[in-house]
């Protein structure tokens, strides 16, 4: 029996498309023979992104670029003009731009935690009503919103990243429970690590505390073979799942796992940015 392809000559749009676990999400989309637009801050990495795509000697799904920001309700309405002026459509959204700055709280920049609620909550919140119009246009549309294990559990020192999270997480479930019996797929992805600069200085401590990191490539495809299998939600990492299980059955548990350490994840989180 041949492989389920919902993807196959459906428009989709994937913010923060062209690095990390983004461009492994395009090149999937492009061997699926999707329409791909991918939306980013950086020119040079949609070019280099596009340039990769078209030396691969495959029959693949058009890959367009555009050069944009989802920390802002201009961007976004930025954004889905050019989309529709590139395509004309959007059958699938792909809410995955984020940032990350981990910190005690106490010593947060303001400019970093603003960020943080604009890309993370703001940018998902107003892509997603944005593109709302064209999803209900088309036959079968999706939404798949980008969250992780910051969005089930809180972890010291990524209070604000884990709160955009969590915004995201609710948001999701939220959406799901009122498009129930519509024609919108709804689709809550929560990764683990993924080893991209997003984590840049802390994956080799994190890894030692149990924390799961993948390559964007594997879990670009488990998020494509998630949705094709009409999933509604993808939770990955073993650890991560475990302690999304026990946040809820028994949070004095996790409370204590985090106590015995907290002090790793400090350094961790002090680590952040720089070379291993």
């Amino acid at each position: 029996m041949a492989e389920v392809n919902l993807f196959k000559n459906k428009t989709v749009l994937i913010t923060g498309g062209a690095e990390g676990l983004g461009r492994a999400l395009a090149l999937e989309l492009a061997l699926a023979k999707a329409d791909a637009i991918v939306v980013d801050k950086s020119k040079d990495q949609i070019n280099s992104l596009i340039n990769e795509i078209s030396k691969m000697k495959k029959k693949l799904g058009r890959v367009t670029g555009i050069e944009g920001d989802v920390s802002s309700l201009k961007g976004c309405e930025e954004i889905i003009k050019n989309a529709k002026r590139v395509s004309g459509s959007i059958d699938i959204l792909i809410n995955n731009a984020a940032a990350l700055v981990p910190s005690k709280f106490e010593e947060h920049k303001n400019q970093d935690i603003q960020n943080m609620v604009n890309v993370n909550i703001m940018g998902t919140i107003n892509m997603t009503k944005l593109a709302l119009p064209f999803l209900r246009s088309s036959k079968k549309s999706g939404l798949i919103n980008i969250s992780g294990f910051f969005g089930k559990v809180g972890v010291p020192y990524f209070s604000v990243y884990s709160a955009t999270e969590f915004a995201i997480t609710g948001f999701t479930e939220a959406l799901q429970r009122e498009f129930a019996g519509e024609p919108i797929r709804v689709m809550g992805v929560y990764t683990a690590g993924i080893k991209t600069n997003m984590f840049k200085g802390m994956i080799g401590k994190m890894t030692k505390m149990n924390f799961v990191f993948e390559d964007p490539e594997v879990v670009a495809k488990k998020i494509i073979t998630a949705y094709n299998e009409m999933k509604n939600d993808l939770v990955l990492g073993k650890n991560e799942k475990s302690l999304a299980f026990w946040n809820t059955a028994s949070k004095k548990s996790v409370d204590n796992k985090f106590k015995k350490i907290k002090t790793k994840l400090l350094n961790a989180a002090a680590n952040f940015g720089s070379d291993e």
